[in-house]
């Protein structure tokens, strides 16, 4: 039956005697010679095929032009193609395919005009035709051109610049008039259409939306709520939007630095998040755009979101305006499960590494929902004593997994849901930043560093760098210069630890070591690896980076974040730099009487603030606050094994801090500093038993209220109250 219908309606076509120009002109070219029979058969078939027509025009007309403006009928060959979209026009209710004719014959026009050269004179009436043509369109019709992507102004400056004066210019001028006129009026319709429908939205979201957040709605620009690291959008790089963090990412990567590929979510969102989160269709607009960012990321890094077989994991970051060092939460490794860790067991071979890494996933998903560092310690402490396996790294692959199993079990005891999807995990870890700008240790912290809350946070999501991955991979924190010294010599000066990840460097949770020798010597570290000797390559690029923003691009001393994957430098990345705060006073206190030192000498630590001083030990704010009624004048000196950002408080209401673990750039050391508190970290002989409200150091027991000395300047700690003299520095 459809071989019979087949033959029945079939049409025996003969081209027109018209289009054979078409033929002579362009036969000769055996490549064009068959495909322009068939077009040219369509042409004349009763039942065209107008969007097949149209395409081929456009090839024909605009690819081969260059045939036609030598050839002597190339002027009529040229009339007829502009014929062919004239009758597409004519004969469609098609308003996409009149449209795309319309579009097409202007560009054929301008190229005409444009390409002709000396054969111009001779296409000179054709043009002419086109344009009385459309000039005696309807209005309706007229549109189409009007609305044509190929503005028909230009064709009048080309026309102007091309056609040589007295050529005549009636018909163009005539073309021109006519269609500006309909362009007022059609501008004019399309500006009604549109704020007759601003006014119908806003009408019905007025039904939905409270007054004030109609307001914030109108405010909020979806097109600057997200940007790539690289290249950024236009009309965002600035540190309002992008924040600290964020801005000075963006800069680096232009000047050719290793940066994990990434977006941001800028601050616009923070501002907003009432509508953002609350409004279904801004929602569903900023998670589209997180979902095209990640597929942007999927193709820089060549893994995929979610894939075991090659999966790609996330960091999230928070970045305002002015740092608050740990003061809000971090996601490492969003994008995990258990079987991504099998995936990554498989593909690296490392069974520590996969479960380590989602070791470290659950507890900052952990701590986001309010569980404490210590309680993910107390596990994994636990595991140590058991085991007896003194460092974590020393754990088989096997006793890691039970530890991140036991982990997990915490999380869920605690009535925490865990995100089943991982795209579900990143808007949770996303929104979790965001609301960490709120909590009670972030208030605090700019309420003592006097920063506005109204500022917000931009929130950095980025390719993981693994550090832990294994013993020759690493992470770390250098400040360009010595931040004890002023001057413009530069000197990597730093905390680095191998096999871990940059948060424990800045949570001050592992030992950490050197960057430079120099600063070993400088600083008495007890251990003999620095990052120079261990790992020369990573060394050596890392001060290039230092060289070429301090000394090329004349940036402040800089304050950087580092990762590296293996020991060569193609494994290395920056996580972020921010200006560093030089550590110099004027005014240096340093102990009175040399002879008393050994006979106090208690131990050796970092000291990274201040200079020599003498308090109580204390162990809580509490204790804080009874001294302070009970003896006003004294000083008081908070013992730590490792602070968190929670501890914000009784460092700032302290005057000096002593810790056993940490580097000169951990959390610790920085916030001490900026608060102008005496601190030595890393004082690893130091045992501090915090519940008990005591602590020894070189088998000396120290309980709450005994005096103790330490000196931020050289890092020493001693027993009892020594005597205290000012020294003027140059």
């Amino acid at each position: 039956a459809l071989e019979v219908n087949i033959e029945c309606s079939r049409v025996d076509v003969t081209v027109d005697q018209r289009y054979k120009v078409l033929e002579q002109v362009m036969g000769k070219y055996y490549g064009v010679r068959e495909g322009l029979q068939t077009f040219l058969e369509e042409i004349c078939h009763p039942y065209r095929n107008w969007e097949f027509i149209v395409k081929e025009a456009r090839t024909y007309a605009l690819n081969y032009f260059h045939v036609l403006k030598t050839h002597p009928e190339g002027p009529e060959a040229a009339r007829l193609y502009m014929d062919i979209f004239f009758q597409a026009i004519d004969s469609l209710e098609d308003g996409d395919v009149r449209t795309n004719a319309a579009d097409n014959l202007l560009l054929y026009i301008q190229k005409v005009i444009k390409e002709a050269g000396p054969d111009l004179l001779r296409f000179l009436p054709i043009l002419d035709y086109a344009f009385d043509r459309i000039r005696c369109y309807p209005k309706d019709t007229a549109f189409l051109f009007v609305k044509s992507f190929y503005q028909f102004n230009r064709l009048g400056e080309l026309y102007l610049q091309t056609v040589p004066s007295g050529s005549g210019f009636s018909a163009i001028n005539r073309f021109l008039i006519h269609l500006y006129r309909y362009t007022y009026d059609y501008w004019l319709q399309q500006l009604d259409l549109f704020l007759g429908r601003i006014l119908k939205t806003l009408f019905h979201q007025s039904h939905e939306l409270p007054k004030e957040s109609l307001r914030l709605l109108l405010s909020y620009d979806p097109q600057k709520a997200i940007t790539p690291i690289h290249p950024v959008k236009k009309g965002l790089p600035d540190i309002i939007h992008l924040g600290n963090k964020g801005l000075n990412l963006t800069r680096i990567k232009n000047y050719g630095l290793p940066v994990p590929p990434g977006f941001i979510i800028t601050t616009e969102v923070f501002r907003c998040r009432e509508i953002v989160d609350h409004y279904l269709p801004a929602k569903k607009n900023l998670d589209q755009q997180v979902a095209l960012e990640l597929v942007g990321l999927e193709r820089l890094t060549g893994k995929k979101f979610g894939d075991p077989e090659n999966p790609l994991l996330l960091s999230v970051r928070s970045g305002s305006s002015i740092s608050q060092p740990g003061m809000m939460d971090t996601f490492l490794d969003v994008g995990i499960d258990e079987t991504i860790v099998l995936g990554l067991v498989a593909q690296t071979g490392n069974e520590w590494f996969g479960w380590d890494t989602y070791r470290r996933f659950l507890q900052s998903y952990g701590m986001a929902f309010g569980l404490s560092r210590d309680d993910f310690d107390a596990i994994i402490d636990d595991f140590k004593q058991r085991l007896g396996v003194p460092y974590k790294k020393d754990f088989t692959g096997q006793q890691m997994r039970d530890i991140t199993l036991t982990y997990k079990s915490l999380i869920q005891e605690n009535g925490i849901e865990s995100e089943s999807s991982h795209f579900g995990q990143l808007n949770v870890a996303i929104q979790k930043v965001f609301d960490s700008w709120h909590t009670k240790k972030a208030e605090t912290y700019r309420r003592i560093m006097g920063i506005s809350d109204d500022w917000g946070t931009a929130v950095t999501v980025q390719a993981m760098v693994f550090g832990n991955f294994s013993r020759e991979s690493g992470a770390g924190v250098f400040f360009t210069h010595n931040p004890r010294w002023s001057g413009d010599m530069l000197m990597l000066w730093g905390d680095f630890t191998p096999g871990n990840q940059g948060e424990d460097v800045v949570s001050g949770l592992v030992k950490t070591h050197a960057i430079s020798k120099r600063q070993a010597e400088i600083e008495n570290r007890q251990s003999e690896m620095t990052l120079e000797a261990r790992f020369p390559d990573v060394y050596q690029t890392m001060r290039k980076w230092a060289k070429d923003l301090v000394y090329e691009r004349r940036w402040s001393p800089q304050e950087m974040e580092f990762t590296f994957e293996g020991p060569g430098t193609e494994d290395l990345f920056c996580l972020q730099t921010r200006d560093m705060v030089m550590r110099e006073r004027k005014k240096v206190y340093s102990f009175d009487t040399v002879q008393e030192k050994p006979v106090r000498f208690l131990g050796h630590g970092i000291g990274v603030s201040g200079g020599a001083m003498t308090g109580r030990v204390v162990f809580s704010l509490e204790e804080i606050k009874h001294w302070r009624k009970a003896e006003p004048g004294t000083s008081l000196i908070i013992v730590r094994s490792d602070t968190v950002p929670d501890d914000i408080r009784e460092i700032h209401e302290a005057d000096g801090l002593l810790t056993a673990r940490g580097g000169s750039t951990s959390h610790a050391a920085i916030v001490a500093h900026r608060l102008g508190k005496t601190c030595v970290v890393g004082c690893a002989d130091l045992i501090c038993m915090e519940k008990q409200r005591a602590c020894s150091l070189n088998q000396k027991h120290l309980k709450s209220g005994d005096w103790v000395s330490i000196d931020g300047l050289e890092g020493s700690v001693y027993s009892g109250q020594m005597k205290i003299r000012e020294m003027e520095r140059d």
